[in-house]
C-alpha cells in the first residue's frame, strides 16, 4: 500500500486544509467499535528511528463499497514471541471522503531546530515522527488516535522549536485502500510490558496481529521486527 504524504517544506500548512480539519473526529463525538469483513491486514509503516519507532497496520474491507464512519473502530490484537501482550484500534484512513489522513499531521521546524525535540512531546499523546525530512528540518507525524489530532496540532504548534504544524492530505491513494483503516502502536526496543499501549521487543522477534471477523474466524498477520 503506497501513498504519496504532501508536505511542504519551509512553508506553512496552516491554510490548506483548514476548511475539511472540521470534518473529522472531534473528542465530542464519541469514539465506538464495530465490526466488518477484512480482507487483508499488512504493515504500512514498521519505523525504527535510532530512539523512537513505531508500527502501522493497515486493514482493507472485502467489501470495498463499505466505508467505516469516522468515530468507528476495529480492535486487533497483538502479541510477541517475547511476551507482550496489546490492543490497539483501527480507524479510517480517510476521514472526509476525499484526501485528509486521519492519523497524519506535519511539522516544519525553526531553523537550527531538530524534529528529535519533540519526541518527548509526542510520547506524551501519543504519536511518533513516521518520517524525518531535509535533516530534521520537518517531519510525518502518526498520531494513533485520530480523535486526538486537532490537540496535538495545537500542542505541537505551540512548541518553541516549531515553525508550523497541521494535518496532511494524500496527494495520491488509490482505492480500495482508501476506503480502508489503519492503525498502530509506539515501538521501543525495551523488555516487554503487557498492555501499556506500547510494543516492546527485540530484533528477531516475532510479532503476530490478530483481527476478529464477525463470524468469529480470524484474520492473522505475522512478521519479524527488523533492527534498529
Amino acid at each position: 500500500m503506497k501513498a504519496i504524504l504532501a508536505v511542504c517544506r519551509r512553508t506553512a500548512l496552516m491554510g490548506v486544509f483548514a476548511a475539511t480539519a472540521a470534518t473529522c473526529t472531534s473528542p465530542t463525538e464519541p469514539v465506538f467499535y464495530t465490526s466488518m469483513n477484512l480482507e487483508v491486514l499488512g504493515v504500512s509503516d514498521l519505523a525504527v528511528l535510532r530512539d523512537s519507532g513505531l508500527l502501522v497496520v493497515f486493514g482493507v474491507p472485502e467489501d470495498t463499497t463499505r466505508i467505516l464512519p469516522p468515530h468507528a473502530r476495529l480492535k486487533l490484537d497483538l502479541t510477541t514471541s517475547a511476551g507482550d501482550a496489546e490492543s490497539f484500534d483501527l480507524a479510517p484512513i480517510v476521514c472526509d471522503d476525499r484526501t485528509l489522513a486521519c492519523h497524519n499531521a506535519a511539522v516544519v521546524m525553526n531553523d537550527g531546530r531538530h524534529v528529535r525535540e519533540l519526541f518527548s512531546l509526542l510520547n506524551a499523546v501519543p504519536a511518533r515522527v513516521r518520517l524525518i525530512l531535509f535533516g530534521g528540518e520537518s517531519g510525518a507525524i502518526f498520531v494513533f488516535h485520530p480523535e486526538k489530532v486537532p490537540d496535538a496540532i495545537r500542542q505541537l504548534a505551540a512548541h518553541p522549536a516549531v515553525e508550523s504544524a497541521e494535518r496532511t492530505a494524500f496527494a495520491e491513494f488509490p482505492a480500495p485502500q482508501k476506503w480502508g483503516t489503519r492503525g498502530g502502536l509506539p515501538l521501543d526496543f525495551q523488555p516487554a510490558v503487557r498492555s501499556d499501549g506500547v510494543l516492546q521487543g527485540q530484533p528477531g522477534d516475532t510479532v503476530a496481529v490478530r483481527y476478529t471477523q464477525p463470524d468469529s474466524s480470524f484474520l492473522e498477520l505475522k512478521f519479524v521486527l527488523p533492527a534498529g
